[in-house]
């Protein structure tokens, strides 16, 4: 690995404490840099959750707890793609937004095969924070931000009339 890859990854993993620190998402528990751990791109978190019981409800106040930038359009992302949380990939993987394994940037994911399996669907929050930070830093209102998904996150050309959709039930 090249050195201002070392370097990125580095300076990566401390935006991602920074960000556990100033939004005090879900990680709490983490006090100090050694307890987050990164190996060839993957961030393991030492969190063991209390058993938090899955509901929409719950996984959107997880979402606007987060920090995420645009937390409906996020919201409608993970509905449409796991099949308003149905779908195997979910179900198996703790993975509502259909992310596939990142080659390039950080990750929570635990598990090396295309698609992201996370230990807990909070971790998919994390991951899905971690994505918007390297993609999305500069969007500023909503309607660029669902250019940005329809451009480089979705494969379906009628994704985001899809999300605007499900946004629209979501009010």
């Amino acid at each position: 690995m090249r050195l201002s890859s070392i370097f990125i990854s580095i300076v990566m993993m401390f935006m991602i404490i920074d960000v556990f620190f100033k939004t005090q998402i879900i990680y709490d528990r983490i006090k100090t840099i050694e307890d987050i751990t990164v190996i060839k791109d993957t961030v393991y978190l030492p969190i063991k959750y209390d058993v938090v019981e899955f509901s929409p409800e719950e996984f959107y106040a997880s979402i606007n707890e987060s920090g995420i930038k645009f937390p409906k359009v996020v919201m409608a992302q993970a509905i449409l793609e796991s099949g308003n949380f149905k779908s195997e990939l979910f179900k198996q993987n703790s993975n509502p937004f259909g992310m596939m394994r990142p080659r390039q940037r950080p990750t929570t994911s635990i598990d090396k095969e295309q698609y992201a399996k996370y230990e807990h669907w909070k971790h998919s929050i994390l991951d899905y924070w971690i994505w918007q930070h390297s993609y999305a830093k500069t969007i500023k209102n909503e309607e660029e931000y669902l250019n940005l998904l329809q451009s480089i996150y979705a494969e379906d050309k009628n994704y985001t009339k899809k999300l605007k959709r499900i946004m629209r039930r979501l009010n």
